[in-house]
């Protein structure tokens, strides 16, 4: 009987340290919302996300909405850079062929058939986690707040 005690006072041990090491390996996240502005205002547009670099450079991202709202869920603790990506959806394939992409008669590209109501409004060095410069400090545990103007 004693033995038995022993075992199960073993195994219990074995499954709480368990537990505390799974625990302990899980990334600890929190959530990121914020407001992005372009220019002072609200986007008041389609197509533009935030995207964080998460750990092992993997991009976690979220839509901004019109009102230039966001919220990331899940983003790991730490130091995360940050840059924003525009994809309009008026761009979007149509029937397996890109509205941007078409080759003339010489099979070359167009330099820019995006008319100007769509071009990009973010500007290049913000369009890269490289250039953009952008860090911030992702808290576990505490509401996340990073608001940005692009300018």
């Amino acid at each position: 009987m004693a033995s038995c005690i022993r075992r199960q006072s073993v195994c219990g041990l074995m499954l709480g340290l368990a537990a505390v090491l799974v625990a302990g390996c899980s990334p600890a996240t929190s959530d990121v919302s914020g407001t992005i502005k372009l220019n002072g205002q609200a986007p008041k547009m389609s197509g533009l996300e935030v995207v964080f670099l998460g750990p092992g450079a993997r991009p976690m991202s979220a839509p901004i909405d019109p009102d230039g709202t966001y919220t990331i869920k899940d983003v790991p603790a730490g130091d995360r850079s940050v840059c924003f990506a525009y994809a309009p959806p008026e761009l979007a394939a149509t029937k397996g062929k890109s509205r941007l992409t078409q080759p003339g008669k010489d099979g070359a590209l167009p330099k820019s058939n995006v008319p100007d109501n769509l071009k990009n409004p973010v500007p290049d060095h913000l369009r890269e986690f490289s250039t953009s410069n952008i860090i911030y400090k992702v808290v576990a545990g505490q509401k996340n707040v990073f608001d940005y103007d692009i300018k």
